[in-house]
């Protein structure tokens, strides 16, 4: 994925998860921030569609973290030195969910 794609995506997700905890309607959402309406359903409906995705880390070290982002936009901070059979029993709950 190209570099602005990629950036494109990370400012709408932002966008996306700031309506979720908004509460308020799509339509109003929008409007207040003035971004078009139709723009925020299309990446709605793109982000909510999505599997679990795992956001590309490093090799762990003691402070790195793992970010599991969830269809809902939420977002599970792993600590770097999870063992291996807790990360998978981990993602095997939250992928049956």
């Amino acid at each position: 994925m190209r570099k602005v794609d990629v950036e494109r995506q990370a400012r709408w997700r932002r966008i996306y998860q700031e309506f979720r905890a908004s509460g308020q309607s799509c339509r109003k959402f929008s409007a207040e921030r003035r971004i078009p309406n139709s723009n925020l359903k299309y990446w709605a409906r793109k982000f909510e569609s999505e599997q679990s995705a795992f956001v590309e880390i490093a090799a762990p070290t003691a402070a790195a973290e793992y970010t599991l982002v969830l269809r809902n936009g939420r977002e599970l901070r792993i600590p770097g030195m999870f063992s291996e059979q807790r990360l998978r029993q981990l993602i095997a709950v939250v992928e049956a969910c």
